[in-house]
């Protein structure tokens, strides 16, 4: 089972903590079967929700399918007004990929229950890493501001994209990045399904 082993300085763990608690007791589950449906321990999702340890994107990505709820929703709200959300070049949140001491970490662009729309910059540097299969719901594209990263689609190939390339695919086909040698800059939108979307 997945655990990661430090908070992010960046985000307050009890705000993600609490807000994963009140996401899970809205969609009644208990503690013991988030756990298991985001394939964590149980031990680990407590210290989640009593603040004393924040999620990386991975497990944080694995709790929200798990609860069907976005990413953005289970972090504290930005200071905004409910249809406008600015975030200056300092502002975000940011968090590890993954666990693992060499990972990358994500900045998330839209913080908040009322955003449909998702969008998360990486700024890997050689050596990082992004973690291994995702997940999600809705659909996703990937965009390389700058260098180069492979794609893999669980089932469906593989894609190397550079510069100014995209790809676009169902948040809820297994993918994977890799990144080359060279730094990477990339954006990643996900337009999630809102209540009464019937697509796939």
């Amino acid at each position: 089972m997945a655990h990661d082993t430090a908070p992010s300085a960046e985000v307050p763990s009890g705000s993600i903590g609490r807000l994963v608690k009140d996401a899970r007791a809205r969609a009644g589950l208990s503690m013991r079967a988030l756990a298991a449906r985001c394939e964590v321990s149980q031990p680990f999702l407590s210290q989640i929700e009593r603040g004393h340890t924040a999620p990386s994107l991975a497990t944080l990505y694995r709790i929200a399918a798990a609860l069907g709820v976005s990413v953005s929703s289970l972090l504290p709200e930005a200071v905004s007004t409910p249809d406008i959300l600015h975030v200056d070049a300092r502002g975000g949140r940011m968090l590890p990929v993954s666990p693992e001491a060499d990972s990358a970490s994500g900045r998330l662009l839209t913080i908040g229950a009322g955003h449909p729309l998702e969008v998360v910059e990486y700024r890997v540097r050689p050596g990082e890493t992004l973690g291994g299969w995702f997940t999600g719901d809705g659909e996703q594209t990937l965009f390389v501001v700058e260098g180069r990263v492979t794609v893999e689609l669980a089932g469906e190939g593989s894609w190397v994209l550079e510069a100014g390339g995209a790809l676009t695919h169902p948040s809820n086909v297994p993918h994977r990045w890799s990144a080359g040698a060279e730094p990477c800059h990339l954006l990643l939108a996900v337009a999630h399904r809102t209540a009464g979307d019937s697509s796939t």
